[in-house]
């Protein structure tokens, strides 16, 4: 079962957003709930109340508490929580990397790109529940969602899983090692001592790739075209579910 919220103060807007919801979810026989907000405020409340949603769908610029604003009080309670932002003004997508959007779409494309970008959140949400990788240290195991690593990188003996909460876990692990150990076709070398989660590549700028975290990693100038290559297919493959 799948949690969804959608929160815009236009009351017209966030209906038809959620028609849009319910039509394709109902398509796809995928079980969810839904609730809808016209007060970012009361979302936020219900939240720090303890109800969990797995996805929520905002507007950004809205009275009191902006879309922005509230994903970040949201990280605190939800920190695995996606969030599709749909907004009038495209000049708030970098900023919205500060709370790692699962997708930024503007709202003169919403019937064209919401659709896609629900289904693929819907995926992933049930991907990244039912999958694991399992980091052993000093310190004990830790189960963490395949969904939250960003990328890892190697130094030295040891290995560093970095999540989308901020989080690092660190391994005794080659790069090989636990390279072989996660999902196939779901990570990239982006050089000999690093990995990244294709799912969590939002640009590629130069020579290095932009996480959706924000996080500029660099890559093998020698590597760039495949790389590119294997994202530009993995961006198709999600879009084509």
């Amino acid at each position: 079962m799948i949690s969804i919220a959608i929160c815009d103060d236009n009351e017209l807007m966030s209906r038809q957003v959620e028609t849009e919801v319910k039509r394709l979810l109902d398509e796809k026989r995928v079980m969810y709930t839904e609730e809808v907000f016209n007060d970012s405020s009361f979302l936020l409340y219900e939240i720090q109340d303890g109800a969990h949603y797995d996805l929520l769908l905002l507007d950004i610029e809205m009275p009191e508490l902006d879309g922005i604003s509230l994903m970040n009080k949201v990280r605190e309670y939800l920190p695995d929580c996606l969030a599709i932002f749909i907004t009038s003004h495209e000049k708030y997508v970098y900023e919205s990397f500060k709370v790692q959007p699962f997708r930024f779409i503007p709202k003169t494309m919403m019937k064209e790109q919401l659709p896609s970008a629900i289904l693929d959140a819907v995926v992933w949400i049930e991907k990244t529940v039912q999958c694991f990788y399992s980091a052993e240290n000093q310190q004990g195991m830790e189960k963490i969602p395949i969904g939250r690593i960003t990328h890892i990188w190697h130094e030295k003996k040891y290995a560093y899983i970095e999540q989308t909460d901020g989080k690092s876990t660190k391994v005794r692990k080659t790069l090989k090692q636990i390279y072989d150990d996660l999902p196939k076709g779901d990570f990239i070398w982006l050089d000999r001592g690093c990995i990244c989660n294709l799912a969590h590549i939002a640009k590629v700028s130069g020579n290095s790739v932009i996480l959706t975290t924000g996080k500029d990693l660099q890559v093998s100038r020698d590597r760039m075209t495949e790389i590119k290559g294997m994202i530009r297919r993995y961006w198709l493959d999600e879009r084509d579910k």
